[in-house]
């Protein structure tokens, strides 16, 4: 999986389509993808899941609390909440919150649902979609994370041995730093709240439809 072509990664370092190059490209932009997704904390390939959540009254103290999805990029945010309290255990149960007191912010995968709760733990569930489509292998992102998957590539390209022989485990180690630095540079300015967000307590990944 890639999150840009490997037309996108030559035209940066100047180089004309060969097989060979395009092959080098592509492979540099799969070897790096999951390290994208790893500093994005989200999976970029579309799907559609589920996250619930236990919030206690303590978050509602200012009549509204955050939650960070397990992922971003979301659409078709759907928010129900436990009527009684009770553990929401399946993507229907539970009564749907009004969209005039939830906000999503769509890029950073965060759900602000406003007021209207009592004592007691609250329970909430979040269904949504997330992630780009998916062509040949590379994901359809937005334009600054396919630049930040393009410039990884380029470092990757310049840095790391093409021939498995001359790969020391220093080398590897070296790469990997130089990757994450290079996205706390580009783009670290889009990491996601951490602090000030209550975390779902589990995860339902919702299997595509045949």
């Amino acid at each position: 999986m890639r999150a840009a072509t490997a037309e996108e990664v030559l035209e940066v370092v100047g180089l004309h389509g060969t097989t060979g190059s395009r092959a080098s490209a592509g492979a540099a932009l799969s070897n790096t993808y999951a390290l994208l997704e790893s500093f994005l904390e989200t999976q970029l390939a579309e799907g559609e899941a589920v996250d619930y959540f236990s919030v206690s009254t303590f978050d509602f103290t200012k009549g509204v609390v955050r939650l960070r999805l397990t992922n971003r990029f979301v659409t078709g945010v759907v928010v129900r909440a436990s009527s009684d309290g009770t553990r929401l255990m399946s993507t229907t149960a539970g009564e749907i919150v009004d969209d005039a007191d939830i906000q999503v912010d769509t890029e950073a995968g965060i759900v602000t649902v406003y007021g209207g709760f009592t004592t007691g733990p609250r329970r909430l569930s979040v269904s949504y979609a997330f992630g780009g489509a998916v062509t040949d292998d590379t994901v359809a992102v937005p334009g600054w994370v396919k630049d930040a998957a393009v410039s990884l590539a380029v470092v990757y390209l310049n840095t790391y041995p093409s021939n498995p022989g001359n790969r020391k485990q220093a080398t590897v180690g070296t790469v990997a730093d130089v990757l994450y630095a290079l996205l706390r540079e580009r783009i670290g300015n889009k990491a996601r709240d951490r602090a000030t967000v209550s975390w779902p307590e589990m995860y339902q990944l919702i299997p595509p439809t045949p």
